[in-house]
């Protein structure tokens, strides 16, 4: 399974957010981060933050469970998520 989650916060909270992805990272060990991108969108003064991580097995309740603490970070704006099949690489 692939999954790709996108958090937009205000800016100076990117920081406190890619910590929450590693540490996430580092109590589920049968999840890899493949990816985890940061980009400014200036006029709005906000930080996107894109990670997407991949599991041999379905962690989708692990998941959910990310999205629900990052939803009650100060400084989030939106969290969204999307579960895809694993692409064999």
């Amino acid at each position: 399974m692939v999954f790709k989650i996108n958090v937009v916060i205000t800016f100076g909270k990117n920081i406190a957010i890619r910590d929450m992805f590693v540490k996430f990272m580092e109590s589920n060990p049968s999840l890899l981060l493949k990816s985890l991108i940061t980009a400014k969108q200036e006029a709005l003064k906000e930080i996107e933050i894109t990670a997407q991580m991949v599991s041999p097995v379905n962690q989708q309740k692990a998941i959910l469970n990310l999205i629900n603490i990052l939803n009650e970070e100060p400084g989030v704006r939106v969290v969204s998520w999307d579960k895809e099949p694993r692409i064999n690489d």
